[in-house]
């Protein structure tokens, strides 16, 4: 069924929705079939909650990954407890602006929403509401953990950058050298791009090594129990997760040590020999 024949379903007791991966892990297929849940004791078997329907993975909050989840239709909502705090939903149809509709519809709502000592207080998109509740959590603590982490790896890469530009501008004698004997720029600037991809690589597998260890030793953070995936992604995966994190910083480090190569090299590859051996 789609979302909205769920939502204007006659739910009975004990009828829940599941999530495609909450279907999955349970009964192993993500295809529904009036599936049941059910469990023994002794003798007995005790047959749980009925699937009535599925819908598709999502995430629970947006810095999680999609979690299996299962829905249970409240029949008989206790709304007098709720009356300081409610909310009413609205769901748009297809195609409809969401800024256009709360456009027109907070003036209606001013001059129609009132019964009594009732009235529609406030109108916001789910969007908004979310990123409100998200922001003391997830969203704060995301934007700090980036902002520390480009903050590091922009000075990380400045120091790389200028280490390696000042060791190639000291080689300005040896490249005047390379010149009187005939070498071409290209040549001269592809043998210390060629230098500096061997060093980076070599540099790099020495450190994946040590960082391995440390790795199988101490395994991947899986975080709390109840937030699993049923079908987990490369994340969850020791080697996967090893060797793609790992190309990524030698494919950082390998731009960032060409870019420090290359524009010192390109211009002392061009000066006259006779101008780069003068000191000597």
């Amino acid at each position: 069924m789609t979302p909205e024949q769920l939502s204007d379903y006659n739910y009975s007791t004990f009828n829940v929705v599941l999530t495609e991966d909450a279907l999955d892990g349970l009964f192993h297929t993500r295809i529904y079939n009036h599936q049941r849940c059910w469990m023994t004791s002794e003798t007995d078997t005790l047959y749980l909650p009925t699937v009535v329907g599925t819908v598709g993975s999502f995430k629970y909050v947006s810095d999680w990954r999609p979690v299996p989840l299962a829905f249970e239709p409240i029949l008989q909502p206790d709304i007098l407890s709720n009356l300081d705090d409610m909310y009413v939903v609205i769901r748009l149809k297809e195609g409809v602006s969401m800024k256009r509709f709360l456009h027109d519809f907070r003036p209606w709502m001013n001059r129609q929403m009132r019964v009594g000592n009732l009235y529609a207080r406030d109108l916001k998109s789910y969007n908004e509401i979310n990123a409100k509740r998200e922001f003391s959590s997830a969203t704060s603590l995301y934007r700090r953990n980036l902002s520390i982490a480009v903050f590091f790896l922009v000075n990380l890469c400045l120091g790389v950058i200028g280490t390696f530009w000042l060791q190639t501008r000291t080689r300005r004698e040896e490249v005047g050298i390379m010149l009187s004997y005939g070498a071409t720029p290209c040549r001269i600037r592809f043998q210390l791009l060629g230098e500096g991809v061997i060093l980076t690589t070599v540099s790099t597998l020495i450190g994946c090594f040590l960082y391995l260890q440390y790795g199988l030793s101490e395994g991947l953070n899986k975080g709390n129990s109840w937030m699993q995936t049923a079908a987990p992604c490369w994340v969850d995966n020791f080697g996967q997760h090893f060797f793609i994190v790992s190309l990524i910083i030698y494919l950082i480090l390998l731009a960032v040590v060409l870019v420090g190569i290359y524009i010192p090299a390109r211009r002392i590859s061009t000066i006259p020999p006779t101008e780069a051996l003068r000191d000597e």
